[in-house]
Parts: structure tokens; sequence; C-alpha cells
């Protein structure tokens, strides 16, 4: 039996007897890959060989890139060093304790300094830190001795930062693995408390080099040592890691926009004349029925002239309707399986909301904290399409045409709007972060394409269409609303049934009692009630309010 069925078996036995599960259920607890591949047999991360070089050797040439002197490895460059700081290593990762405390002296000093100690530096540095002379003198020779292994082995800084990483996580790992095995048969602790102990030590075993510093000092954004700029997708509009919302009225054609955005991209094509890099694209649909999603896939590639891929060519599609995923679910699965693309669309993303409401500034947030997730750790750039809220867009600012909260909008790196124009195509707007937006152009719809019409003027935006409902009189409204009241619900009814519109009876009613004609309330438990301001009738309300009569008894 593999430790994967026996932890699973145990934590199945486990919650019975805690009365977890009835009957012959699957077990509450399903374990992520990375959890399965650290309690396998084998051993969780394999180390890799670099000729003869040993953890303790390692672990002193690290602590030597702080160190300029030609004793140890020479040179007078920084690079090495700045690797080192941005991997994330600290002192705790490692198995030495001679080098523990070395290391986290040298790397802090350079890390406030930006220099390179002496060795004379670097022995006073360790003194004050609590280390004796004796101490600092061994270091000495063990470092001199790391500068003949280092020349022997040939080894660049990369390597022997990824040695003491694969080590670090080998031995947290088996940590880990050896505290789940103990925990999850103490019945003091615990099927699912092991799991939860377990998760929490695998969470530490993330790559640090994905943890950046949270703060630096100002010359880490001078010229020497500016770190280098997110790799170009689509020239001028977005880059790798980099968020986009493209966002239009309802049936606009943007699944198919977003089909040919794909396209290109993946294929290094011009897009609007705008360059792209031959890139790894996930198309991901959460709206179309399978067969309707290829058509159109098939449809731009032919209108585009391009030959049908092979099986191991072009971008991969991920179908999602219906299938039960919410953002939370997809976000942990792309982290899991989406390594490799770099460039992730999503279209549309308001199928995967779930339980959060689009309105809400919080939930909205949320929502984006996971994209952004998504986006720094996988490395790709991630496409969101998106409706139009309700109306006219032409009047709104660009910012403002999407549907919900502000900050959904706003936390997009770009935002392409493409907004009804008065001869029948849109007008692409872009708001940029990180460059200089492009000027609007408008387009036109030539199935299944959108294709640049240069002759229209991109400022010419569709007239509003004057769809406001004529206002209704007060007294029709009012005729409505019997003595003791009415339900809400039972009114706006009424009002189609006398010639009303919804948007006339609520826009009526909101009036009226802006104005204190009609009051309405809401008793516990029960519809709201319309009721005339000064109506003779209010003590059949009251009763009502009390309890001595239902609500469904009112007209």
């Amino acid at each position: 039996m593999s430790i994967i069925q026996e932890a699973t078996q145990s934590l199945q036995q486990g919650a019975k007897e805690w009365e977890l599960l009835d009957g012959p259920a699957e077990p509450q607890i399903q374990f992520t890959e990375r959890e399965k591949e650290l309690l396998k047999n084998e051993t969780p991360i394999r180390i890799k060989a670099y000729g003869n070089l040993d953890q303790e050797t390692a672990e002193a040439i690290l602590v030597s890139y702080f160190i300029n002197d030609p004793n140890v490895l020479g040179g007078d460059t920084t690079g090495d060093a700045d690797k080192v700081v941005a991997s994330g290593i600290r002192g705790e990762m490692f198995s030495t304790p001679m080098w523990r405390g070395y290391f986290d002296v040298v790397k802090d000093y350079y890390t406030e300094k930006r220099k390179r100690l002496t060795y004379d530096d670097a022995s006073l540095l360790w003194m004050n830190a609590g280390l004796s002379r004796n101490d600092a003198s061994m270091a000495k020779s063990s470092l001199t001795d790391c500068k003949a292994a280092f020349n022997v082995n040939r080894l660049s800084s990369e390597l022997v930062i990824e040695f003491v990483l694969q080590h670090w996580a080998q031995k947290a790992g088996d940590s880990a693995y050896r505290r789940f095995k103990d925990d999850r048969m103490n019945p003091e602790i615990g099927p699912f408390k092991a799991v939860e102990n377990f998760r929490s030590a695998v969470s530490c075993l993330e790559d640090p080099r994905k943890r950046a510093s949270l703060m630096v000092r100002e010359n880490a954004t001078t010229g020497a040592h500016l770190p280098p700029d997110s790799a170009p997708l689509i020239s001028g509009i977005i880059g790798k890691s980099e968020k986009m919302l493209i966002a239009g009225p309802s049936k606009s054609n943007k699944s198919w926009f977003a089909i040919r955005l794909a396209l290109s991209v993946s294929r290094g094509l011009e897009w609007f004349g705008f360059q792209t890099v031959k890139s790894n694209v996930l198309y991901i649909d959460t709206e179309l029925h399978d067969a309707k999603l290829y058509r159109r896939f098939h449809a731009v590639r032919q209108a585009l002239r391009l030959p049908d891929p092979k099986p191991d060519e072009g971008l991969t599609i991920m179908r999602l309707r219906g299938r039960e995923m919410d953002i939370e679910s997809l976000s942990k699965l792309l982290l899991s399986e989406a390594i490799g693309f770099d460039l992730i669309i999503i279209d549309p993303i308001y199928a995967l909301y779930g339980d959060l409401d689009e309105n809400s500034a919080t939930d909205m947030g949320a929502l984006m904290g996971k994209l952004e997730r998504v986006a720094q750790e996988t490395g790709a750039a991630i496409v969101c399409v998106h409706h139009f809220a309700k109306g006219s867009a032409a009047g709104k600012a660009v910012l403002d045409r999407s549907s919900g909260s502000g900050v959904f909008g706003r936390s997009f790196d770009t935002v392409l709007t493409l907004t009804p124009h008065k001869d029948g195509g849109v007008t692409a707007d872009f708001i940029t972060r990180n460059y200089e937006p492009p000027e609007r152009f408008v387009l036109k719809w030539q199935f299944p394409l959108h294709v640049l019409d240069h002759a229209a003027d991109p400022n010419d935006l569709a007239e509003p269409s004057d769809r406001t409902p004529t206002p209704c009189a007060d007294a029709d409204i009012m005729a409505l609303v019997p003595e003791g009241g009415v339900r809400k619900k039972s009114l706006i009814e009424a009002a189609a049934g006398a010639g009303l519109s919804r948007r006339q009876a609520e826009g009526g009613l909101a009036r009226m009692v802006r104005n204190g004609q009609l009051v309405v309330e809401s008793p516990p438990g029960k519809q709201a009630i319309v009721r005339r301001a000064k109506d003779e009738g209010k003590e059949v309300w009251d009763k009502i309010r009390g309890g001595d009569k239902e609500a469904t008894d009112l007209p």
C-alpha cells in the first residue's frame, strides 16, 4: 500500500471514529498534487549532483559572495550577491550551524549598504554578533578552501543557490512528512488537524524566490540595479504578469474579438496594427457549448487564412460551461496546472463570480487578488472579457463603462472598451497603466472578424437612445393603493394591467415615497407593504404588523 493510499485510508477511518462521515463516503479531505508529491514513498525532492559539491561547501560559497577578498573568491562584482539576495535564502535554511549565523550577518549588511565586505570587516561584524575570534579564523580558512572547490567545479551562483534551496526543501519536506505520520494516528490530534498541520508546513516550502522583500532601498531604482521589465506580449498594450480587461455591451461580438486575440498571440501575428510575440496561450471559455466554441475558432482561423494546427501546435482551450467552477477553484487549478502559459484569456469573467457580488468592492477586490496571484506566480498575462453596465456608455469615462464595482475595472493594467459607434461599429478605447495609451480607432463587424475602419471618426459614438419612460401620474399609482395598503409586488403587477411598465411603476412609487405621499414598510418575515401616508385604514396595517392578519389577505 502506498503512502497516499495509507494516508487516505487513515483519514477516512479516523473521520468515521470521530463521527465526521456517514457510511462508506469518500474522505472529506483531498490532497493537492504538491502534497501528494511530499507524501510519496520516494524522496520528496531529488537533489541534483553538481560535481563534488556538498551542502557545507555550498553554504560557505553563498557567504563568500558577500565578501570582497582575493583569498576567498576574488573579484569585486556585486552580481552574485544580488542573486543570492533575490533568491530569498535565509540563514535558517542552512544545515551547517557556523554558516547559518555568518550568512545572515553579511547578507543583512550588504542589503542595507549595497557594499561587499572585506574579510577583516566581516570578521569584526561576526565577533560583534557574538562569534569568537577563533570561530572567525576558522571561517576564513574554510572560505579559502571554498575558493578551490569553486574553481575546480566551475559552479555558477545559480547552481549553488539551486543546490541550497533543494537541500532545504528536502529537509523541510521530510520533517513535515514525519510529523504528519505521527499526528494522523494521535487520538489527541486527529486526522483533520494532522492535515492542517501538514499543509501549514508544506506552505512554507514555497520557493522563497517568489517571496521578494516588500521594502527595498532607493538605490534599487537606479540604472545599475533595475530589474528586467516584464516581457511584452502585445507591443505597447500588455506584458507578462500583467492584467487586461476587454469590455463592451452585451452581444457586441466580444468573444469573437477575444478569439482573434488568442489566435494572433499564439501565432505571433499583428493584431489591429500592434505587434505580438508568439506565445503559449490558454483560452478559458465559460459561456459557450463546445460545438459552438469550436466552430468559432474554426471560422476565425479560416477568415485569417491560418492553417489548421497540428496536434502538438496552437493554443490550449479550457471549456467550463456546465462545469461548477468559481474563481476560487479556477485560481487553484491554474496555479497548479497553468505553468508554461504566457497568456490566459477568461471569456467571460462574470461566470466565475460564484457567490461574489459584482457591485461589492470587497468581493471584486478579492477576485482581483486571486487573478493577481495567478499572474505573478505563473508569469502569465491575464485578459478578462466583461460586459458594460446597462444604459449608454457614450457619456461615461472609459473606466466607468464596465458593469460592477469600480474596484474591478481600476485593478487592471490595461483596459480596452468597445463602445458602439454611430455607423454601427465600435470605437476601441485604451487606458494603460504601463504604456503610452494608443489613439482610439474604429472597428466594423464583418463576420467573423472585426476589421479596422479608417474612414470613420472614432469620436462619433452612438447617441444614447431615449429609453427613459414617460413618468406616470401620481393619481395612476395612488389608484392602485387601496385603503389598508397593498403588497409592493402586487402593486407592480397591477401596474402592468393598468398599462404602466414596471419601470414607470417603480419610478412613480419611488417618487411618491420621496414626496411623502406613500410609505413602504417591511414587517419581519413578510413582504413589503405600500400604504398611503394618510391612510384612514392604518389600523389594518397595525394588525398586519402585529401578526393578527396575513399580508396575503390584502389585495
